[in-house]
């Protein structure tokens, strides 16, 4: 990927180069032109008005120059032309450095099974719900013969309703819904009702209402000393009330990154409350995807160059370990001490009577008859006493 950036690039400096060449130089001509035709206006000003015939050495002088206009526009347009090869340059190495073929990146038929084409609507309308398409939502279940319930309908309206209102910046939902679950909230050392309470303190005092930002300010008690710096800057907002808060040292609090922060804090505390994961299946597919590509495409280039084609069909797992990020990683992963294996639902990760933990495959390798001793103590079991592990 590196050596693709680094060829288009150096095409790049070349046309940015010969586009400065060429500007500047056309700039020149341009201006030369210029001046040679005012020279021959002047020369013909000079014959008089009176005269109604041009003399030879006018017509000759005439001629000349327009003959240098004529040479000077092909050489413009001459140059012109050459910086259409070196611009399309530009678009050949990009074709040449960055062939996608994003059929080659997965399986074919993957969703074809009715079981995964429900799994995979199933998602699609859980993404929909999320993003306050219920309408959407609903038409989808219908279609794809889902059922969808009322009760996972209606935790999903309400948060929408409330970050909705969050986002046209109208605080009243949301900092009830704050203050309903403010208990809840403290459980977690959120920071969700400062956010909201920082918020309307500065709305407040955009609007000019000074004397109600300073009773509002009573809501920050419960946060003085844990945002002893936070509160001392909305203390100073204070001497900057109406208009003059926004040229004020204090204008970054104004900013609508603070809006923004708020509606997504929301969100990852709702989600929590009802058990829901912050971000829907759909988007952190999507973002795993986009993370893993360019590895699955270099991945599949090389197993077609060393013509093992079918390595990547046969297996329902990548041949590699692909990193995609720790904020991808929702599961933990184990390995076999023994097998040096990734754990799979057909060989999960298996506890011992002792306690130690190793793969199925391991335990059938060290089975003697029914008998199984731990690889790592000296405890001997049966088979029966291993129990499966969900991480």
């Amino acid at each position: 990927m590196a050596d693709s950036i680094r060829a288009v690039e150096r095409e790049w400096s070349k046309a940015s180069a010969k586009v400065d060449l060429a500007r500047l130089v056309s700039t020149q001509k341009l201006g030369d032109l210029s001046a040679q035709l005012g020279e021959c206006g002047e020369s013909l000003r000079e014959r008089g008005a009176d005269d109604d015939e041009m003399s030879d050495e006018q017509v000759a002088a005439l001629s000349e120059h327009l003959q240098k206009v004529r040479d000077g526009a092909s050489k413009v347009s001459s140059d012109h032309k050459e910086l259409h090869g070196n611009i399309s340059k530009i678009g050949r190495a990009i074709d040449k450095n960055f062939t996608i073929d994003l059929d080659a990146s997965g399986q074919e038929n993957v969703f074809e099974a009715p079981e995964r084409a429900r799994m995979l609507n199933g998602v699609l309308c859980d993404h929909f719900l999320r993003q306050g398409r219920l309408d959407v939502a609903r038409r989808l279940a219908e279609e794809a013969g889902l059922n969808l319930k009322d009760e996972a309908i209606s935790p999903f309206v309400a948060l929408n309703q409330i970050l909705e209102s969050c986002q046209e910046r109208n605080l009243e939902p949301v900092l009830s819904w704050a203050e309903a679950n403010g208990d809840w909230l403290k459980s977690r050392n959120s920071c969700l009702a400062f956010k909201l309470h920082r918020l309307k303190f500065l709305s407040l005092l955009e609007a000019g209402e000074r004397a109600r930002a300073l009773e509002y300010a009573k809501n920050f008690a419960p946060y003085a000393e844990m945002k002893k710096r936070e509160f001392q800057q909305l203390m100073g907002c204070l001497a900057y009330a109406g208009k003059g808060l926004s040229t004020s040292p204090y204008a970054f609090l104004l900013d609508p990154v603070y809006w923004t922060e708020a509606c997504d804090e929301f969100m990852k505390e709702a989600c929590a409350l009802s058990g829901l994961p912050v971000t829907s299946h759909l988007s952190a597919g999507l973002a795993a995807g986009c993370s893993a590509l360019p590895n699955l495409l270099q991945i599949k280039s090389v197993l077609r160059q060393r013509h093992v084609h079918d390595m990547w069909s046969a297996m329902d797992e990548l041949p590699i370990e692909i990193d995609i990020g720790s904020e991808q990683l929702y599961h933990s992963i184990f390995a076999c001490p023994i097998m040096k294996q990734q754990s799979t639902s057909e060989n999960p990760p298996m506890r011992l009577s002792c306690g130690h933990v190793i793969s199925r495959d391991a335990i059938d390798r060290l089975l003697t008859g029914l008998r199984l001793k731990c690889p790592y103590c000296p405890v001997e079991m049966q088979a029966t006493d291993t129990k499966v592990i969900h991480f």
